[in-house]
């Protein structure tokens, strides 16, 4: 510290620069402290070596205490032939009272027998200036009674080490300290208005304080004995938010008025929202959704107040691997809040037969294939002498196959269309029956009319033929 408050006295800067105080301390511990003479022309290079072994990054390198840097200095001022020094006491400057004589730009006044030097002259310019070394001013008896004289010594200006100037001019001016009345009055304008600031500071902390404590909360407002549109009347009146919330109980019945959440009497902050309890009556078990998702049902029931819990397996046609087929107690029967309702989980579709079908109709025959989980995913029209069009005939696979259930099969419907009676009826008339079911005719008769009788057919009457098949009349006359 003192080989850089040495460096600092030599340059008049510190030796580091920066615009943190961090960045000032890496330079430190990374950087010798430069040499003042690399700043100041003339400094002797007994004070540049003297200032880098006192602040010398190793600290075995430095002296070794204050004993040691006093005795190097000593040595420094000798080599350089220094003359002693003494450091005159500062005076107030005091104002001329009686005679005042001017020389220069300088005032001496005598006042009670003292006279007193004030310097009106400007500072020196700004600018590189050589190092010298400021020496006492000789103090007159007259004016600085009981100091004495410290002796008179060269100035060291810029140039080679030892070179020495005449001594300084004992009429150099001497620089005045502010008034000590002024500077109280000052420090005391100065301490009021600390004062003001501190006083509303602490103010607004104050109220910030109560704010966050207690200034920003309420208490929610008791509702007992309100209907449920009473009490969102009594929670807006306190300045808050309220909100209808169905909860499910065993003793109160539906709709009346349960409490609020939070309780009455709580605190909570003034824009905070309260929910008016209303009763929903005792729970019931939910419907199953679609494909049975566990995770739904189970939020089904949490919502409800029940207690979903594991209950066995089944096989399902309806409900993949995995998913909820059924619940105990089943879905709609009301319970009691809390209580437990089993999950039955499906095993998956379990190995089916395929039905006979044959002689169904269409849509009876899709019926009772769904009924053992078996999808038609197609419709095969094909004849079959022994079953009626709009009939089925069978399927693909064929009955009795045994596949998993949810396999899709192809349903065999005939198209077979069964022949009419039409003996005793006139050709004519028969002939436009026969066109209507697709059938082509054929007729058998001595004089070509319509209106001679149908005697003989051929398909017979109720016999099953293909579309399109002709059938053979014989009429008379």
């Amino acid at each position: 510290a003192s080989g850089i408050l040495m460096f600092e006295l030599l340059t008049g800067h510190t030796p580091f620069q920066g615009d943190t105080s961090l960045s000032v301390a890496y330079q430190r511990v990374n950087q010798d402290v430069p040499r003042p003479g690399s700043f100041i022309d003339g400094v002797p290079t007994q004070f540049d070596e003297l200032v880098a072994e006192a602040t010398h990054r190793e600290p075995t390198h430095r002296f070794a205490d204050a004993a040691a840097m006093g005795s190097a200095l000593r040595s420094v001022a000798a080599a350089l032939d220094l003359p002693s020094y003494r450091v005159p006491a500062p005076r107030r400057p005091v104002t001329p009272v009686g005679s005042a004589s001017t020389a220069g730009d300088s005032t001496t006044a005598v006042v009670g027998g003292t006279r007193a030097l004030t310097d009106n002259r400007p500072l020196p310019s700004a600018g590189p200036h050589p190092t010298r070394m400021v020496t006492t001013l000789h103090s007159r008896p007259d004016e600085c009674p009981g100091d004495s004289a410290a002796p008179a010594g060269p100035n060291y200006r810029g140039g080679d080490a030892g070179q020495r100037q005449p001594d300084a001019d004992h009429s150099a001016p001497r620089y005045g300290f502010s008034d000590h009345e002024a500077d109280r009055r000052n420090s005391r304008r100065n301490a009021a208005l600390w004062m003001l600031l501190v006083l509303a500071l602490a103010l607004a902390v104050g109220i910030g304080g109560w704010w966050l404590g207690s200034g920003r909360f309420t208490n929610v407002p008791a509702v007992h004995g309100l209907d449920s549109t009473g009490a969102l009347s009594a929670i807006s009146a306190a300045g808050l938010t309220g909100e209808v919330r169905g909860t499910y109980s065993d003793t109160e019945p539906l709709d009346a008025l349960l409490g609020t959440d939070p309780t009455a009497g709580s605190r909570i902050q003034r824009d905070g929202t309260v929910a008016v309890l209303v009763s929903l009556g005792r729970p019931s078990v939910p419907t199953l959704p679609a494909g049975g998702d566990r995770n739904a049902v189970e939020q089904a029931l949490r919502d409800r107040t029940l207690d979903p819990a594991p209950g066995g397996e089944v096989f399902s046609a309806r409900v993949p691997a995995g998913g909820v087929a059924a619940l105990d107690p089943a879905p709609g029967t009301t319970v009691a809040v809390g209580s437990r309702v089993e999950l039955i989980f499906s095993k998956g579709a379990p190995p089916v037969e395929i039905p006979n079908v044959a002689g169904m109709d269409e849509d009876d025959a899709r019926a009772a294939l769904d009924d053992v989980g078996i999808a038609v995913t197609q419709v095969h029209i094909e004849f079959d002498p022994d079953v009626e069009a709009g009939y089925a005939s069978g399927t693909t696979p064929e009955v009795g196959t045994t596949v998993d259930a949810g396999t899709a099969v192809t349903l065999i419907v005939s198209d077979a269309v069964r022949v009419p009676s039409l003996v005793g009826r006139s050709v004519g008339a028969a002939r436009d029956e026969l066109t209507n079911l697709g059938l082509e005719v054929q007729v058998h008769q001595v004089a070509d009319t319509n209106r001679s009788f149908v005697v003989r057919q051929n398909p017979g009457s109720g016999d099953l033929v293909r579309p399109g098949s002709t059938v053979t009349l014989v009429s008379f006359p």
